[in-house]
C-alpha cells in the first residue's frame, strides 16, 4: 500500500475486533513498519484469556462468531488446505479454532498465544489508540489492566463504561466510534508537522 500511493503518504492501521489484534501484533512484531499510528477498536490482545472466556460462558458470541466464521474459511479453502471438512460444521468459534489448530498439530493454547498481541504491545513505537468498552461480552474482565500493566507510553486507552463489542450508537443513531478515530489520526498527522 506505501508503495502503491507514495512513500510520503502517511500511513496509519485501523483493525477491529480481531483485526485489532493483529493490527496491534503488527506494530509490535515490526517496530520498523513503515506505519505512523494504530488504531486497534474492541480488540481481544489476549486470545487465549478471550477464547476461554468465550468457551466457559458459552457465549452467544461464540456461536456468532463461529457462524460468520465458518464461511471465510470455506471460500479461502484452496489457501487454507490445513482445514478439515468437520471443521465446517463446527458450531462455534472456540470449536472450529481447536480443529483448525489440531490440524496444524500444534494445542489451542499455543495457536491462540501464537495470534496474540498481548506480548509484543511493549514494542510498539508509534501513537497508538485502543477503544474498548467495559460492557464487551467477548472482552474478558482484566483486559484493559494487561493493556495499561505493559506500560508502553506509546498506547492510549479510550475504555468507556458502555459500547459493547465494536458498538458505540449514539443516542441519535450515529457511530461515535468513526469521528473518534479521525480525530486521532487528525492528531497524530498534527504532531508530526
Amino acid at each position: 500500500i506505501k508503495v502503491e500511493f507514495s512513500r510520503e503518504c502517511p500511513l496509519f492501521v485501523v483493525g477491529y475486533s480481531s483485526g485489532g489484534n493483529h493490527a496491534l501484533a503488527y506494530a509490535g512484531q515490526r517496530p520498523d513498519a513503515p506505519i505512523q499510528g494504530v488504531v486497534a477498536v474492541s480488540a481481544a490482545t489476549d486470545l487465549p484469556k478471550v477464547m476461554n472466556h468465550l468457551e466457559a460462558k458459552e457465549t452467544f458470541g461464540n456461536r456468532i462468531i463461529g457462524y460468520g466464521v465458518r464461511p471465510i474459511y470455506q471460500q479461502n479453502r484452496h489457501v487454507l488446505n490445513c482445514v478439515k471438512k468437520a471443521t465446517l460444521r463446527c458450531p462455534t468459534l472456540t470449536g472450529i479454532e481447536r480443529e483448525v489448530a489440531e490440524s496444524l498439530g500444534m494445542s489451542l493454547e499455543k495457536y491462540w498465544a501464537g495470534m496474540s498481541s498481548q506480548t509484543t504491545l511493549k514494542n510498539i513505537c508509534v501513537p497508538t489508540l485502543f477503544i474498548g468498552s467495559e460492557d464487551d461480552d467477548l472482552i474478558p474482565p482484566g483486559t484493559f489492566d494487561d493493556i495499561r500493566a505493559v506500560g508502553n507510553p506509546n498506547i492510549q486507552l479510550l475504555i468507556t463504561k458502555q459500547g459493547g463489542h465494536v458498538g458505540w450508537i449514539t443516542h441519535d443513531y450515529d457511530v461515535w466510534i468513526v469521528p473518534t478515530v479521525c480525530k486521532f489520526i487528525d492528531q497524530v498527522l498534527t504532531r508530526m508537522t
